[in-house]
């Protein structure tokens, strides 16, 4: 499922906060399209979407290094990531060569 959605990319920019219940929807909505949260009940998605928060990189900024702690886990929404010496994309990106 490939999240390119204006309403989305807004409601997340918005400090958590800041944002009102219909911010929290969409941002649920948009994050119950991804497998990852199926096996996930609605109240701990809730509370995800109340902490979620869209982030910008620079190109060839480093979020983690091999054997670091992760304390927090990203959703790709574009971009790529380069990661066990494989190139990462987000979900419905594709590479025509």
């Amino acid at each position: 499922m490939y999240l390119n959605n204006a309403l989305f990319y807004q409601s997340l920019s918005k400090n958590p906060k800041d944002r009102k219940e219909d911010d929290l929807n969409v941002i649920y909505n948009n994050l119950r399209k991804l497998d990852i949260f199926n096996c996930l009940n609605d109240a701990p998605l809730r509370v995800v979407c109340q902490t979620a928060r869209l982030e910008r990189h620079h190109t060839n900024h480093v979020l983690f290094r091999k054997g670091q702690s992760a304390t927090c886990w990203y959703i790709l929404l574009s971009g790529s990531v380069y990661m066990n010496k494989q190139i990462y994309m987000p979900i419905g990106w594709y590479v025509f060569i």
